[in-house]
């Protein structure tokens, strides 16, 4: 995940490639956005001994939580190329 901000925004980006866009559970609370799902297994289907894994597979969930209180009425999120993009606004000054 990367996580950036600016003055108006925070940007959120993770990495979920090979997972459905349809099956990504996308859920804020408060200052807290939490991101479900589910990789597939990508390994061979021959039997093979694994040195290093890198790429998680299963079911996944992760927490991110926000210095600032986002407006989760402007809140969008696309799926690009493998990447999950989420713009989150922050609140305004007196909403």
């Amino acid at each position: 995940i990367n996580l950036y901000e600016t003055d108006t925004r925070f940007l959120l980006c993770v990495d979920l490639a090979q997972v459905d866009p349809n099956r990504i559970d996308v859920k804020v609370t408060g200052n807290r956005l939490t991101i479900r799902g589910k990789r597939p297994d990508i390994a061979p289907t021959e039997p093979v001994r694994v040195h290093v894994m890198e790429i998680d597979h299963g079911t996944f969930s992760r927490d991110v939580e926000f210095p600032a209180v986002v407006d989760r009425d402007r809140i969008q999120a696309s799926y690009r190329e493998g990447f999950l993009w989420i713009d989150l606004p922050k609140k305004e000054a007196g909403t």
